[in-house]
């Protein structure tokens, strides 16, 4: 990892505390764009993948941005789906 990626690093992981907005959609952006990754990334158990989710609609639910709300429904109902296959 070179200078620049630990710059952009220190960027993200203070984001949460100086833009807790900027901080939630920048993660609603990640997992939009990303599912697939999302989804099958192995180092985070489902159920707290699924709880993660549940924050962010809960954060999205608040502000009254119900598409968004609607959408980490849908990655929501995927992860079940996923983990209802595998056992």
């Amino acid at each position: 990892m070179d200078d620049k990626d630990k710059y952009l690093r220190m960027i993200l992981s203070s984001l949460d505390r100086l833009s807790y907005d900027d901080y939630m959609n920048l993660c609603y952006n990640m997992m939009i764009t990303f599912p697939q990754d999302v989804l099958s990334y192995d180092d985070v158990p489902t159920d707290h993948k699924l709880e993660i989710l549940e924050k962010l609609i809960s954060y999205f639910s608040e502000k009254e941005e119900y598409e968004k709300c609607n959408e980490i429904k849908k990655m929501k109902n995927l992860l079940k789906g996923l983990n209802d296959n595998i056992c």
